[in-house]
């Protein structure tokens, strides 16, 4: 998708600032981030300065560790019950080696995805004070509305409490205490403003830390803490918290802590996921090893996961973490598999001009990946997706979604929540349950998309992209990028920076990595500077060589044989030379498949990369233009590519650097030659002039008359006149016609003729012939004019 830049607001800044970046460009980036006095900036460069915040700012705190106290004295039997998401499962190995550690009889209890959903629930309740003689339960990450379940536990006579950071109903379950920074009457009544939007963007792993915390004070183990540091730091990271403020604080202190002695069990993945753990940052934890501790929940049982964090046996870790690892494989194949099948019924039954939700539901979609299936399809569509997986046997469903800007989920939700079983969400994500014997999807559908329509009326969906700053080509230096490292660690409120650099000229296109997975390109800037950027995991996409673009990119060091250079990977190119065909996919297999049209005409100056271009791909160069041709001296892989229409081949690539004489003869040498992509180039096509044309015609029947046997061959004349068949038959019965020659013979590729005399061309010109042949000529001119300048969805139609 193209996406354009949203306008770029910058707010005045303290100049003192430079002092600490020696950057204006990073000093405003910093100040438009928030930070734009001297203080909040130098605090936010520093981020070991950030306070930590007191565990008893949560006004249940003593009452939650005396009973904890309480349990392990008595040796009572302790139930940790965590959720199945990474923030899930570090928070119940955070509060689980902390018990284990201060001497508890401890154990967890993890809901299955499948068939359980979030939260604590009535079996699981029973399960855990029957089978595991639970007299008490502490949730970590959930619990905050499960009113029911709790008063359950205690009805059978254990203690429930509360650590979470989701927000609260209305009314508060009656557990026996609750640790939840959103709860304002669970926290201490003497906090200002500032700490309080602090502990609210704590994680669940956060809140279960501060309990930990509180525990190991009060049995003089507080060196425990920095084991637990680095789970904080991926359970924060993986939930998407706002890194800020003593979120920032913590992950930088657990990354410095792995970079100095990592776990085995992370080293384990690191090691599965083939990248070098000493390179390890906030993002690479996001995004290698978060996908692989989600992945337990999502297709089997978290507790993998679980167990492989609080494990110290090699064999037991090396066994949990090779399932991660596969689990995560098979997640990525099913994710690519459903999204194949989504795009195909998008295709088939999705009108995307009156409807604005993508609402699809499908047995064969799992339930731990339809997530991650929404949030595909609003990359692509930039709509609203909202997707279900169906249990035939149960005859229920439940959703996933994920919504855009400009649209609130939860207001949808609670406008139609007497269809749900039950639902929950925020802003821009949620869910909910339906049973089908009650409403059907398409009753649901059609709901959906009324209510959608309506809350984004007047949204046009076009997405735009926010950048930090346009920068020249010339401030991209290592020293630059180097010092952008400041605003480490990266991500929610404080993401990598995203450049742009406009009108840039494509020059060179690789494909690199094992099956060309990845794309290599190079970029001209105004100034003649030279950008190396990349494109990773994709080996595909609509610019072509000599495009001009804008292009939006996060800038990297590429370290190579101990020299540094420049590295720009590439997240938008905006081309602004030509039309970018949006493809519908075909996705009958037995089909053909679609040729991809690239629009160059108006490129002008293009021969010398053109020919570089050739040097090392492949094509079939369509042209049938004597002076374009004597004009490509020099250019000789051009010149081994030439083809005319008669011995044009099949190709994946064609290029016409002549316009065809007509719509018939374009369609031909697009069907022989059945490319996957053709280039039309810009071409000043010299008109023909039916004079001229007729003396060239004259010419050629003299050659003919003298070197070959009075034959001239049809194909290799209209190839080297590049002229319809009609234009030159024209021709033929006007000379005909006027006494100038005789056909004696023709079949199918020649004409036999006599030459009789030689006429001056003004007799021509009274016969009626002649109207024939200028009428002829001009259906050419005005094709090639056409060609050149008509809408290119014209040039498109000659294909259908």
């Amino acid at each position: 998708m193209q996406l354009q830049w949203e306008p770029i607001e910058n707010k005045d800044f303290d100049p003192k600032i430079n002092e600490l970046t020696d950057s204006n460009i990073l000093s405003q980036i910093i100040a438009n981030r928030g930070f734009d006095t001297y203080e909040k900036a130098l605090l936010f460069l520093n981020p070991q300065e950030y306070e930590i915040s007191n565990p008893d700012n949560f006004s249940d705190m003593d009452k939650a560790v005396e009973r904890i106290i309480e349990a392990v004295q008595k040796e009572q039997n302790i139930v940790i019950c965590g959720d199945f998401d990474c923030d899930g499962v570090t928070s119940s190995a955070v509060l689980y080696k902390t018990l284990v550690y201060i001497g508890a009889k401890v154990g967890c209890y993890i809901p299955n995805r499948q068939s359980e959903n979030h939260g604590l629930n009535s079996k699981a309740i029973i399960e855990i004070i029957s089978k595991q003689k639970a007299k008490l339960i502490i949730t970590v990450d959930n619990g905050i509305s499960n009113i029911a379940e709790i008063k359950l536990a205690q009805s059978l006579g254990t203690d429930v409490i509360v650590t979470d950071h989701h927000e609260p109903s209305e009314i508060l379950p009656p557990a026996y205490a609750i640790l939840n920074p959103k709860c304002s009457d669970k926290i201490a009544a003497n906090l200002k403003f500032n700490e309080i939007e602090n502990m609210i963007n704590f994680a669940g792993v956060t809140v279960a830390y501060k309990l930990s915390c509180k525990l190991l004070e009060k049995y003089n183990k507080t060196d425990f803490q920095k084991e637990l540091i680095p789970l904080v730091s991926l359970g924060t990271i993986s939930d998407v918290m706002p890194l800020t403020n003593e979120n920032r604080k913590i992950v930088c202190q657990g990354l410095e802590l792995l970079k100095n002695k990592m776990p085995k069990w992370m080293s384990k993945l690191f090691e599965l996921s083939g990248r070098n753990a000493e390179n390890i940052d906030s993002e690479t934890m996001a995004f290698m090893i978060a996908p692989r501790i989600n992945a337990a929940g999502r297709l089997e049982h978290a507790t993998t996961a679980l167990e492989l964090m609080v494990s110290d046996d090699e064999e037991k870790i090396n066994f949990c973490a090779n399932q991660l690892n596969q689990f995560n494989q098979t997640r990525q194949q099913m994710c690519d598999t459903s999204y194949y099948e989504a795009l195909s019924r998008i295709h088939n039954e999705i009108d995307l001009k009156t409807t604005k939700a993508i609402v699809l539901a499908d047995e064969k979609w799992h339930i731990g990946i339809v997530g991650l299936l929404a949030s595909r399809i609003v990359e692509t569509f930039n709509r609203p997706a909202f997707i279900m997986s169906i249990d035939k046997e149960e005859n229920k469903a439940r959703c996933s979604i994920r919504g855009i800007k400009g649209l609130n989920i939860h207001k949808v939700l609670s406008q139609m929540s007497e269809y749900f079983d039950g639902y929950g969400g925020h802003e821009l994500a949620g869910g909910f349950g339906v049973d089908l014997s009650k409403h059907s999807i398409k009753e649901i559908a059609t709901k959906i998309n009324q209510i959608v329509l309506q809350e984004l009326e007047g949204n046009s969906l076009k997405r735009k992209i926010s950048i930090d700053a346009i920068i020249e080509p010339e401030d991209l230096t290592v020293d630059f990028i180097e010092k952008l490292s400041i605003l480490e660690p990266y991500g929610e409120g404080n993401r990598s920076c995203l450049f742009g650099i406009k009108n840039v000229v494509l020059k060179k296109l690789d494909f690199i990595g094992s099956n060309s997975k990845h794309m290599k390109m190079l970029f001209e800037a105004k100034n003649k500077n030279v950008l190396e950027c990349v494109i990773w995991n994709k080996n595909s996409h609509p610019i072509e060589l000599l495009d001009t673009a804008d292009i939006t990119f996060v800038p990297k060091i590429n370290e190579y044989k101990g020299q540094k250079s420049v590295q720009l990977v590439l997240k938008n190119i905006y081309i602004k030379n030509r039309e970018i065909e949006t493809k519908d996919i075909d996705f009958d297999e037995n089909a053909k498949e679609q040729t991809i049209l690239v629009d160059h005409r108006k490129k002008t100056n293009f021969f010398k990369m053109l020919n570089s271009y050739l040097v090392n791909n492949k094509a079939s160069v369509y042209l049938e233009d004597k002076e374009i041709t004597d004009t490509l001296t020099g250019y000789s892989a051009i010149k081994s590519m030439i083809k005319s229409r008669f011995d044009i081949e099949k190709c994946d690539e064609l290029i016409f650097l002549s316009s065809p004489c007509s719509e018939d003869v374009f369609s031909k040498i697009v069907k022989i030659s059945s490319p996957k992509k053709v280039h039309i180039f810009n071409i000043n096509d010299k008109k023909i002039d039916t004079p001229e044309f007729i003396k060239t015609v004259s010419g050629m029947l003299k050659y003919c008359e003298k070197h070959n046997n009075n034959k001239i061959e049809l194909n290799k004349s209209l190839a080297f006149l590049s002229v319809t068949k009609e234009a030159f038959d024209a021709c033929i019965e006007l000379l005909c016609a006027t006494d100038v020659i005789t056909i004696l013979n023709t079949n199918e590729n020649s004409y036999e003729f006599q030459f009789k005399q030689t006429k001056p061309l003004t007799e021509l010109l009274h016969s009626e012939k002649y109207s024939q042949l200028v009428e002829e000529i001009d259906k050419i001119n005005n094709f090639r004019e056409d060609f050149q300048t008509c809408d290119f969805i014209q040039v498109k139609e000659m294909l259908v």
